[in-house]
């Protein structure tokens, strides 16, 4: 696993499109040349890397999900609203090969306006969070859809447990 951080980068379009081109050419070159492990790549918040006059990240991310799933990989993109993925051409493309998408709630006018049918629409739109306790999704993929609740546990919402977890991960000998 690694975890790339890029955020510091944001103010420098032109390297930020670089680094990300590179980091994606190294990913996919492992990915093509070695398909005996298989390999994800995760874009978090994806749109706030690529879009706007970035043409070639676009173009390249685009490319990369049409091809991975040809050399046992697969790439990922998350986003914090879903009509992200309907303003340009290529993140239409990247919703339309994604084999799988998870919904979590969204605006209510969003999930209107993209007209996803009656059903997907509905679902996304009960979706309800326990209070730190667990967020419903909706799995969804061209044989099945399903809601799910996702518990949380309770290292991710408290940085103290999560200190204290990796203090004993650690005291017990591990690394971390």
């Amino acid at each position: 696993l690694v975890a790339i951080e890029l955020e510091d980068l944001k103010n420098e379009p032109e390297l930020l499109q670089a680094v990300l081109l590179i980091l994606i050419y190294r990913a996919t070159q492992e990915m093509y040349l070695s398909q005996t492990i298989k390999k994800i790549v995760v874009l978090d918040d994806i749109f706030s890397y690529y879009l706007g006059n970035q043409i070639e990240s676009a173009t390249c991310i685009e490319e990369c999900y049409r091809l991975a799933r040809l050399y046992a990989g697969a790439f990922m993109a998350s986003t914090q609203c879903i009509s992200d993925y309907f303003r340009h051409e290529a993140s239409s493309a990247i919703y339309a090969n994604a084999g799988w998408k998870l919904f979590l709630r969204q605006n209510n006018k969003t999930v209107k306006d993209l007209n996803l049918g009656p059903t997907l629409e509905q679902m996304i739109l009960s979706l309800e969070s326990g209070q730190k306790e667990f967020s419903e999704m909706v799995v969804y993929s061209s044989t099945r859809m399903e809601l799910v609740r996702f518990p949380i546990e309770p290292y991710s919402n408290k940085p103290d447990n999560y200190n204290v977890a990796i203090n004993r991960v650690v005291g017990s000998g591990m690394s971390f």
